[in-house]
């Protein structure tokens, strides 16, 4: 998409191109366009790991369209580009949140969707404290059993934590395109004395001074028992030290490497690093991992309660929007025969 919020997308003069990105549906001032549907279907299946039929995504459009049509002239329901800004910063930009890299990654593909979806939240809640026939159908309480039956059905979603904490031992040592072939054995041998080294001793920095040759990584060390949050962008230990710690065995070939706590593990083929873009040799040791704790019924409630409030929110706020289109107060132009059973569902 180029921009949505303007009067309509420019389409390319040639009959093919046009074929390809025709405006397939209008709302207010916002045209759609089938490149725009596309769009969202690869934008949820990199969220959700999920692809949406066509028939979905368009129906999401028009409804996110809706919600920003309300938003012209309600400051209530607005977001200017500065708050916009700020959003966009705070979600792909977080010192504290693992993920934050590939939150940004996706935005940079697919940055009007997301800046669609992150201006269309705020008229949602906006919607649920303001918009009476909204705050009606949220008003009653959630009935026990809806919520025993959600947690029942959702169990091993409700953890203390989403992600497990890391206790490990790594000695890490980034590979030199100009090492010669006796230096490359030396630093393989030695990275194999370290994993024997640690068979018997967990102390890094007694291990340490036994290797003064070798360069190790500053990320080398004890790490403590921490979550990928410290672990990755505080620490900037490489992900991949830790995916490989969550493993049962690595395969080099036809060698397998089991991953096996307490004991010193050397990987004799150096690892390429996304985070450091280095191949880098590894051997470590995995003191601790703690799994994110189960939680009861009675401590997962407020999250649950939070999420069907949230759910019944959004059939609330879909009902609102079909009413408005279908009562002309905000406009909806079909433009393409191939979308008609999606069309009917706002006529």
């Amino acid at each position: 998409m180029k921009k949505l919020i303007l009067l309509l997308f420019a389409i390319t003069a040639t009959a093919s191109a046009a074929t390809v990105n025709q405006i397939v549906a209008s709302v207010g001032k916002i045209a759609i366009t089938s490149y725009d549907v596309q769009q969202l279907r690869d934008f949820d299946q990199k969220v959700t790991g999920k692809r949406p039929s066509a028939n979905d995504a368009l129906e999401r459009l028009i409804s996110m369209a809706a919600l920003l049509s309300l938003s012209e002239n309600n400051p209530d329901y607005y977001m200017d580009e500065i708050e916009l800004r700020k959003t966009i910063n705070s979600i792909t930009n977080n010192p504290t949140d693992p993920t934050t890299e590939q939150r940004k990654k996706i935005y940079e593909e697919h940055s009007e969707i997301y800046r669609m979806a992150i201006r269309a939240d705020k008229v949602k809640r906006g919607m649920m404290y303001l918009d009476l026939q909204v705050k009606q159908k949220l008003g009653d309480s959630i009935p026990a059993k809806e919520s025993r039956d959600f947690y029942n059905k959702n169990k091993a979603a409700f953890k203390d934590s989403p992600f497990p904490k890391f206790d490990l031992i790594i000695f890490a040592v980034e590979s030199d395109p100009k090492w010669s072939l006796s230096e490359l054995a030396d630093v393989e041998t030695q990275m194999e004395e370290i994993a024997k080294c640690l068979d018997k001793s967990s102390d890094f920095n007694a291990i340490r001074r036994k290797f003064p040759k070798l360069r190790l990584t500053r990320y080398s060390g004890k790490t403590g028992l921490f979550g990928p949050d410290v672990l990755i962008l505080q620490k900037r230990i490489p992900e991949e030290v830790l995916g490989i710690s969550l493993e049962k065995s690595i395969q080099l070939g036809p060698v397998s490497i089991p991953i096996i706590k307490n004991k010193g593990i050397y990987i004799p083929s150096p690892i390429p690093l996304q985070s450091t873009g280095a191949p880098t040799y590894l051997t470590l040791k995995i003191l601790r991992i703690d799994e994110p704790k189960q939680l009861t019924y009675e401590e997962a409630l407020p999250q649950i309660e939070e999420i069907l409030r949230m759910q019944k929110a959004e059939v609330a706020i879909n009902d609102a929007i079909k009413e408005r289109i279908k009562s002309g107060q905000i406009t909806l132009n079909s433009l393409s025969k191939g979308y008609d059973s999606v069309f009917r569902k706002f006529k």
